[in-house]
């Protein structure tokens, strides 16, 4: 897996995710490179993450929903696989996250 983040003129931080999602020791990986890059830039509170693979780890979505809900941040994914956004529906998450689906 490989995380990379930019800042955006509009002010918010867009991170991608890309390549092979390892359970155990990539989901320790995007959890400290997503709160070192969120204390890098706290002034940013609106975050887009885009997602390559075709699953979201549900300990990354409990990371995830822990911003939204406990420390204000807005989140939105943009997922690249139908069957991402087809589990995030199943979960009834597309709102909460404002999830947009891009085929590539």
């Amino acid at each position: 897996m490989r995380l990379e983040y930019h800042l955006p003129e509009d002010g918010g931080i867009k991170i991608s995710c890309t390549g092979k999602f390892r359970v155990q020791r990539d989901w320790m990986a995007f959890k400290d490179y997503f709160c070192s890059t969120l204390e890098e830039h706290p002034e940013c509170k609106q975050i887009t993450i885009s997602f390559e693979q075709p699953k979201i780890n549900l300990s990354v979505l409990g990371l995830l929903l822990k911003y939204i809900n406990v420390d204000g941040y807005e989140i939105q994914l943009l997922v690249l696989h139908y069957s991402c956004f087809r589990m995030l529906e199943d979960m009834l998450l597309l709102e909460k996250f404002n999830v947009k689906y891009q085929k590539v």
